[in-house]
């Protein structure tokens, strides 16, 4: 898969530093808290700010929980179809319903996990 470059860095340009997480953070509807965290710690980097432990574990979890509900989303409804010969999840849940239950299930726990922590 080839993917040209998308130029997401014209978006920031002009933009105040504050608004950047919530800007970079839509890149993926999928996995935005990837894209959120890695401008965040850019500029705590430019501004030379100390992350605690605590802190850093809790944003450890944070990534774990949208690794987990990312991750079921990509293989169970998007992937899974296509390795299946079916041409979406809807076919799928008309299929086997209790796969697509799982799923929703394991997404929802990554989802449960993750929540808490950014509220």
């Amino acid at each position: 898969i080839v993917e040209p470059p998308r130029f997401f860095e014209a978006f920031l340009q002009g933009r105040d530093y504050s608004e950047v997480p919530d800007i970079t953070a839509r890149i993926c509807g999928i996995c935005p808290m990837a894209y959120l965290m890695g401008a965040q710690q850019a500029m705590e980097q430019a501004f030379k700010v100390e992350i605690t432990k605590g802190i850093r574990d809790l944003r450890r979890l944070m990534y774990c929980g949208e690794w987990i509900e990312s991750h079921v989303l990509h293989a169970a409804m998007l992937h899974a179809p296509d390795f299946l010969g079916l041409d979406d999840s809807l076919q799928l849940a008309a299929k086997d319903p209790a796969v697509v239950e799982k799923a929703l299930q394991l997404k929802k726990l990554g989802n449960d996990i993750l929540v808490p922590a950014i509220v």
